[in-house]
């Protein structure tokens, strides 16, 4: 994994924890809530891998925007904007 790559895997994590903290929810509850597991989760945050498109759409709507599609890219767009 490149050091994009972990910057943009670190960026998510960071959100995705912040989001469960903020409504005390753990990260296994927030899967259940997008209808998708813990493990699903944790393949996006650790593995090359993001949720697909209806997914990506559930977890827009239960954040009220705080995790963005943005988000799971954001170190690629951070570059493209230098």
């Amino acid at each position: 994994m490149n050091e994009s790559t972990k910057k943009v895997k670190k960026h998510l994590r960071e959100k995705i924890k912040k989001y469960c903290k903020d409504n005390k929810i753990t990260q296994q509850e927030f899967g259940k809530i997008i209808e998708n597991s813990y493990k699903g989760i944790n393949f996006w945050i650790n593995n090359d891998s993001t949720p697909n498109w209806d997914t990506m759409v559930k977890i827009i709507l239960e954040t009220k925007g705080e995790i963005l599609p943005n988000d799971f890219f954001q170190e690629v767009i951070d570059y493209i904007k230098k």
